[in-house]
């Protein structure tokens, strides 16, 4: 009877301590989709040769928010993983926002709303693309721009490129306006 009494009373506790767990995890879980707050994915799937989509217009970012955070950490972790990435838009990820990644060696440069508002010059020179592997085709971009964007706080501000900063600028706002570097190329 004894030995009886103590596993009902040890099944109790471990009963007792699962249900605490599961109460928490569900609790923490049901505030996360509350908030709304979309949970850090890490690496994203590049959308590889899909026209159709990547012909999209990207949205204009109207929230400043968690899920805007989530997206762009999520942007530059995927771009760094790429080897010879120089850039990457939301919509190679699957998102159709107007937001933007880029790094060409000096740090990381993240743009949401960006848009050129001045260029001067000309260059041509070999392109490729995350979304269409293995294709380098020659385009034609102006030799300098200066972009005005918003950073992840909702803050203006304004970026000036020359050369591949200029040729990267133009490349990724491309795609937020359903443009693909194959739709210039000169070959």
């Amino acid at each position: 009877m004894f030995k009886k009494c103590v596993v009902f009373i040890v099944f109790f506790i471990l009963f007792i301590f699962g249900v605490i767990l599961y109460s928490k995890f569900a609790l923490h879980n049901k505030a996360n989709i509350v908030k709304g707050v979309e949970k850090r994915m890490g690496e994203r799937n590049i959308v590889k040769n899909d026209f159709a989509f990547l012909h999209k217009k990207s949205k204009i970012v109207e929230d400043f928010n968690e899920n805007l955070n989530v997206l762009l950490d999520d942007m530059a972790e995927t771009l760094h993983s790429k080897k010879g990435a120089v850039g990457l838009a939301a919509v190679q990820v699957g998102i159709l926002k107007r937001v933007v990644v880029i790094d060409v060696g000096e740090g990381l440069i993240e743009l949401v709303n960006p848009e050129i508002i001045e260029e001067k010059g000309e260059q041509i020179g070999m392109e490729g693309c995350l979304s269409f592997p293995e294709q380098f085709k020659n385009v034609k971009r102006p030799f300098y721009v200066k972009v005005k964007a918003y950073d992840r706080k909702g803050k203006e501000f304004y970026i000036e490129g020359e050369e591949l900063l200029a040729r990267v600028l133009c490349h990724e706002i491309d795609h937020l306006n359903g443009i693909v570097f194959l739709d210039k190329a000169q070959d």
